[in-house]
């Protein structure tokens, strides 16, 4: 028993308590800031409204710096630390060949698992697999727009997430002497949850589970964040090219 809680001390878990609850706070505040922004704009004569493609896609930018900007914060609230590490948020050194290699095989891995747990899943009451991801976007976007959400959605997106989430979080909970499995489970089911709908969380949680898992055996966000923007490649091609090209 003393060795259990040598191993796992209660200073550790209100670390780990501490972090996932100011992650989930900088989330909220993250929307609440965007939020005041847009309505400070509207204030001031500028037309931005998130009910339009261009003001969705800058509202969704505004709350990832912002989210970055507050966790990148906390360690010096945290820890009083006066310098990050770079190699502790993943992004200690550049994109190899290797990394590229590894997405690659990612790509495998989350496929697999995603279909296992989607049918594993399919016939609980309340979970509807088939459900399609409310972007809060138009899928008829054509010229400006439409390379505008490619950018956003698929290279953008994908590069904050993972620096968000498998950088920052997944790194600063290892930093703390979790556990790899249990940080990973943790990463997943926030990011999970962020994404706000039970088939898509379901979809992103297996993306989490491989991307974490890349970033621990790497020690860097770069063979996640290529598996992300693959994955929302694909997705963003059925979503906005397919869906045109079947309708038109």
């Amino acid at each position: 028993m003393r060795k259990l809680v040598g191993v796992v001390s209660w200073r550790r878990v209100l670390i780990w308590a501490l972090w996932v609850t100011s992650f989930v706070a900088s989330f909220v505040l993250a929307s609440l800031i965007a939020t005041l922004l847009v309505m400070a704009a509207r204030g001031m004569g500028i037309a931005w409204s998130v009910e339009t493609t261009m003001g969705n896609l800058i509202f969704r930018l505004v709350m990832y710096v912002v989210m970055a900007l507050l966790l990148l914060a906390l360690p010096f609230l945290f820890a009083k630390r006066m310098s990050l590490s770079l190699k502790r948020l993943g992004i200690g050194r550049v994109l190899r060949y290797g990394d590229i290699g590894l997405a690659l095989a990612g790509v495998v891995v989350y496929g697999l698992f995603t279909i296992v747990t989607q049918l594993a899943l399919s016939k609980v009451p309340g979970i509807d697999v088939t459900q399609t991801q409310n972007l809060g976007l138009s899928t008829h976007l054509v010229g400006g727009e439409l390379l505008a959400a490619y950018i956003v959605l698929v290279v953008l997106t994908p590069l904050f997430e993972e620096f968000i989430f498998r950088g920052v979080l997944y790194g600063e909970l290892r930093d703390h002497h979790m556990t790899k499995w249990p940080a990973i489970l943790i990463v997943s089911a926030l990011f999970g949850v962020a994404h706000g709908q039970w088939n898509v969380g379901l979809d992103v949680f297996c993306l989490s589970v491989v991307a974490c898992y890349l970033r621990d055996i790497t020690g860097t966000i770069w063979p996640g964040v290529v598996l992300h923007i693959l994955k929302n490649a694909v997705a963003f091609w059925f979503v906005f090219v397919a869906s045109q090209s079947m309708t038109g």
